[in-house]
């Protein structure tokens, strides 16, 4: 998923109960943090509620298993 960063917290809410098989496939490592770092910048993450954060960890860690 070239994308996924672009997603809004809605359609990632709507997409973490149906993403069973899809996944983030890297090359290497740093590409797999650059990756995250631009999910999390692009959601502002540092200013997103408690609910929304645990939401968006959520997702990395389904993306990225």
């Amino acid at each position: 998923m070239h994308s996924a960063e672009k997603l809004s917290l809605e359609q990632i809410r709507f997409a973490g109960s149906s993403q069973r098989g899809l996944r983030f496939e890297s090359e290497n490592r740093r590409q797999m943090y650059a990756w995250v770092e631009s999910v999390l910048i692009e959601h502002s993450y540092a200013k997103l509620g408690k609910v929304a954060r645990g939401l968006l960890r959520r997702y990395i860690e389904t993306m990225t298993a």
